[in-house]
């Protein structure tokens, strides 16, 4: 099979015709001898014809003749001899034209799917990429190799980050792979024959499809499975060393062209999708120029569906830390659905209860309720709603963002769980809360059914879990007031009442009035007198167990509502320990008033000692005696929501989840007046200069009279960053009572769910000292790092002088213990106190709990998590690229020569420019010339474009004379042999037989 074997082939020559006649210096053609010795020989010939006419005369004709022949026959063989005959050896050789195909083997192309899965077709039941390549190539009724082979021989490369060289050569029907051809060598060596296959099936999935495990057929032969082994070995072996987890197109066939340049290839055909991981598009305009200059077509194949990414992905699934029995709480799932803008689609949350036994082995729970007000007793009524209940959202549709998003709602209480689970009908007449969870954890998983046009292995997306306890831990509040106003006296009125149910902590502490010291005796504010404080708190998590000194740590506090607080009665320690505590994650709410909220505005040595206070305010007040407001506070006003948002649970007066959002604060307000005046609103405010940078302005004061320096009306409900962690509230006025004259309910309502959202920070952590910084998702075998912020028992940073804090690794299952490190031992950050850094290293892909643990404090917290994933930039974008494919493919005008006129109509009419990908631009198909861009469909004419070119080289060898030919007589002294010529026999002999002839007839 080899093309350029050279062989030996003879023949016979006229050394004297073979070289020029020289005359002096003159060069004549070798012809010239023929004519001066043809008319030497005529000149002989009319001699003898003259000499032996002569003779005729005295013995006849008929002896005349036999002489005269004679002479001529010596003659002729002289001038025989003249000619210098001999043998000539040529080395000829025969190039053929071949044909390359080179085939993309990355993963992009071995496991992208491009259809869409149905009920009928699953995913897993759909074929690759490179399966339809296998497809096309063993398609009987398209032939495509053997077409090929009708023309030239086939060379097939495979590529994937680079080029492998090991390529497969196809001809006659058989198929050499490069241990084949080392075979052939040596059988050429030693004069043997060597016996060529076929190409199995089999085999063309495993050097296709490197990495993949093949079965051979059944009753394969030895050879075959050696063959097939041998391509499974040696693609496992690329696979492991990176070859095909990326792609580079362009350098893969710049490597081919260098090698098949000078080979006379009449075009290199590309199957790919084009989508390069590597590689520069310089690149791609050298190997044009160098193809054109070659003169070497390159046809493009281009494999998969170019159609818009589809991809659904839950990015957020947000859950309360902790609730209390007799919440209503609200999940919320965050989908983005990339390429379905403005589509419908259903999100389900499910809802499970797990416990870790002694063993650390999870174990599902029933999801339970109860009877309300039976905790502690023996005979409260419990219902088990089962290990799983599941929540249906109302159909959602897809924004028009980039990229769209949607947001889902799940309201959840006792009895939505119950409705969920068909337990309806048992809560008839008595009211129902949420089962605690002491030594278990309510867990939250949502799920959102594949798109149809959606191309994913999953038929659903997941998030989660999330984890949440139940429990019924009591709301620590502390109010604090310098006066009686009516908000103080209703929420105070309301927080009774909780601790009552046992679902508050109260504690109150009642200023004195300015220029008093001494507290006013008989003060009842119906509740222990132990719980009415005389001073503010001024401890932080100390290790006190007198419950008398406890009531002034601040730790012993989730929330603190302060009413026209005077801040001026509270000392310099007491003001930073504040400040730490709400930095811990305690929450703060202030109201507004007409006496002290002034002071903090006023310029002066007092502002400056208020500074702890005024850094936490999410405002910069305004002095109102500078500036007085133009306004009367005769009429109500209505507050404009420009800041809210659903995730804001406290704005929600009304439980009924069919309200939209904020309705029940209309229905409050109740605008309907021509002149836009409400009924019911709020008359006054503390106007400021500005919220501070980041704070959220979540109620404006609806008033156009009264406006802000930025030009809008004066923020009335105010938090501070959201991304800071802190939870302060500002409320502008203390009339927050005027809800209540509406709606009792909505009243409480408001303030319960307030000081939960202020405490959340306190009241979901399970410890407060270790505040983690994960990131993620991060790589396997790649250094992982992350920090925490650690914090000792007395709340300041964690110095570095004692035990390091550490981090154990709970791995996930099917990934062994012994892959994880044991112990991880953090270390500071320099020039940050209380900031600790672990670094470590994972295998394998996974979701790993994250515990931390300090042995200075104690302190142990879990529940946190990381996600590790495996590197694979071929899975990052699988979608095709053509417009790069169709730069690659060389233009039509190279090929069309070779065809035929209906063949070339043919090719033409078949060719398109693709549509181009998203964020590209467009190719002019319509104006650029064409190019030789096909894809599987139309990869069938490729064989019509090729042609067969043969070339054949001589190179001159020995030569041999044959004029002095004849009998060896003997060996002389130096072991040449002598030898007697034919030639020199035959004149000599015809020269005898004319003379004895003559001599007999006697006319010699």
């Amino acid at each position: 099979m080899n093309e350029n074997l050279p062989i030996q082939v003879t023949e016979f020559v006229f050394r004297r015709l073979a070289d020029p006649l020289r005359i002096f210096s003159k060069e004549l053609p070798p012809s010239v001898w023929l004519v001066i010795l043809t008319f030497v020989l005529l000149l002989a010939f009319v001699f003898i014809g003259w000499m032996y006419l002569r003779d005729s005369r005295s013995i006849g004709i008929l002896w005349a003749m036999v002489l005269g022949l004679s002479r001529a026959m010596v003659y002729g063989l002289l001038a025989f001899a003249f000619l210098l005959p001999a043998e000539q050896t040529w080395e000829q050789s025969t190039s053929r034209s071949k044909v390359v195909i080179a085939f993309d083997a990355s993963s992009s192309m071995t496991t992208t799917i491009d259809d869409i899965p149905s009920e009928s077709v699953p995913l897993n039941k759909l074929p690759t990429r490179q399966e339809k390549v296998i497809k096309f190539l063993g398609d009987s009724t398209i032939d495509f190799l053997g077409a090929l082979e009708k023309t030239n021989p086939v060379f097939a490369y495979r590529f994937g980050r680079s080029l492998d060289e090991n390529f497969l050569q196809f001809q006659e029907g058989t198929c050499l792979t490069k241990e084949d051809r080392e075979k052939l060598k040596e059988a050429l060596k030693d004069n043997l024959t060597f016996k060529t296959e076929m190409l199995g099936a089999e085999a063309w999935q495993a050097w296709l499809q490197p990495g993949k495990l093949i079965s051979a057929k059944e009753g394969a032969a030895e050879s075959e499975l050696n063959r097939l082994q041998t391509m499974i070995t040696a693609g496992r072996n690329k696979v492991e060393a990176g070859d095909f987890n990326a792609t580079n197109v362009v350098d893969s066939v710049v490597g081919i062209l260098q090698r098949e340049m000078n080979q006379m290839t009449q075009g290199i055909v590309v199957f790919s999708d084009g989508r390069s991981t590597e590689g520069t598009l310089q690149a791609l305009k050298d190997l044009e120029e160098r193809a054109t200059a070659a003169r070497i077509p390159i046809f493009v194949v281009a494999v998969g569906e170019d159609r818009p990414k589809v991809k659904t992905e839950i990015v957020d699934l947000r859950v309360p830390g902790r609730v209390q029995p007799d919440d209503r709480f609200r999940v919320a799932v965050e989908v983005v659905g990339e390429g379905l803008a403005e589509k419908e689609f259903q999100a389900f949350l499910d809802i499970t209860n797990v416990r870790k036994n002694q063993s650390g082995k999870e174990e599902l729970l029933d999801v339970a309720i109860e009877e309300a007000g039976s905790k502690g007793s023996k005979d409260k009524l419990r219902i088990n709603l089962g290990n799983k209940i599941t929540l249906v959202a109302p159909v959602a549709t897809y924004d028009k963002g980039n990229p769209p998003r949607a947001e889902v709602e799940f309201q959840v209480d006792a009895q939505a769980l119950a409705k969920a689970a068909g337990r309806e009908a048992d809560l008839t007449g008595k009211k129902w809360v949420l089962a605690e969870t002491p030594d278990s954890e309510i867990r939250f998983v949502a799920r959102v059914p594949r798109d149809k046009s959606e191309i994913a292995l999953d038929k659903e997306h997941k998030r989660g879990p999330v984890e949440m306890r139940v429990m019924d831990k009591p709301l620590r509040v502390l109010l604090v007031a310098s006066g009686p106003m009516r908000d103080y006296q209703f929420v105070r009125t309301l927080f009774v009442r909780e601790t009552e149910r046992k679902r508050a902590e109260l504690a109150i502490l009642l200023q004195n009035p300015p220029g008093k010291t001494e507290r006013r005796p008989g003060v009842v504010q119906d509740i222990p007198p132990e719980k009415l404080l005389t001073r503010f708190p001024d401890l932080f998590d100390s290790a006190t167990a007198d419950p008398n000194e406890k009531i002034y740590d601040l730790a012993s506090y989730d929330v603190i509502v302060a009413f026209d607080p005077d801040w001026k009665q509270v000392n310099d320690l007491s003001m930073n320990l504040l400040r730490t505590w709400v930095d811990k994650g305690g929450g703060l709410i202030v109201i507004a008033g007409p006496l002290h909220t002034l002071e903090l505005a006023r310029p002066g040595a007092e502002k400056e000692k208020l500074k702890p206070i005024l850094d936490l305010y999410p405002v910069v007040l305004k002095d109102i005696r500078i500036e007085e407001m133009d306004r009367k506070p005769d009429s109500p006003k209505p507050l404009r929501f420009d800041g809210a948002t659903p995730e804001m649970e406290f704005l929600r007066l009304d439980e009924d989840d069919q309200l939209p959002f904020l309705k029940d604060w209309e229905q409050f307000f109740n605008v309907e007046a021509k002149d836009g005046q409400p009924k019911r609103g709020f008359y006054n405010f503390y106007p400021i200069e500005q919220a501070k940078t980041g704070s959220l302005v979540v109620a404006r004061f609806d008033d156009p009279l009264v406006k802000g320096k930025d030009g809008k009306e004066q923020p009335f409900i105010v938090i501070s960053d959201p991304a800071s962690g802190k939870r302060v509230v500002w409320i502008g006025s203390g009339e927050v009572w005027r809800i209540r004259q509406y709606r009792e309910q909505y009243f409480e309502r408001f303030w319960m769910k307030l000081a939960r959202y202020a405490s959340a920070a306190a009241t979901g952590k399970e410890n407060r000292r270790i505040s983690p910084y994960l990131g993620g998702p991060y790589l396997a075998n790649r250094f992982i790092e992350f920090e925490a912020r650690i914090d000792d028992k007395g709340g300041k940073p964690l110095g570095s002088a004692g035990r390091p804090p550490r981090v154990l690794i709970n791995p996930p299952a099917g990934v062994a213990q012994s892959e994880i490190p044991k112990e991880i031992l953090m270390t500071p950050r320099p020039g940050s106190e209380g900031v600790f850094r672990a670094r470590f290293m994972l295998r394998s892909a996974g979701r790993y709990e994250v515990v931390f643990d300090v042995p200075e404090t104690g302190d142990k917290l879990s529940g946190s998590y990381i996600v590790v994933e495996q590197p694979d930039p071929e899975k990052e974008n699988t979608r095709p690229d053509f417009a790069s494919l169709y730069k690659l493919a060389s233009p039509a005008e190279m090929v069309l020569p070779r065809l035929s006129d209906a063949d070339r109509d043919t090719l033409k009419q078949r060719l398109q420019s693709p549509v181009a990908n998203a964020g590209s631009e467009p190719s002019k198909g319509a104006e650029e010339p064409p190019r030789l861009f096909f894809d599987l469909r139309s990869a069938s004419l490729i064989p019509l474009c090729m042609k067969t070119d043969i070339k054949e080289q001589r190179n001159r060898g020995p030569v041999r004379d044959l004029w002095d030919n004849g009998i060896t007589m003997w060996v002389g002294k130096d072991n040449k042999p002598v030898i007697l010529p034919w030639l020199l026999l035959a004149v000599v002999g015809l020269l005898s037989f004319e003379w004895l002839t003559r001599k007999l007839l006697r006319i010699a």
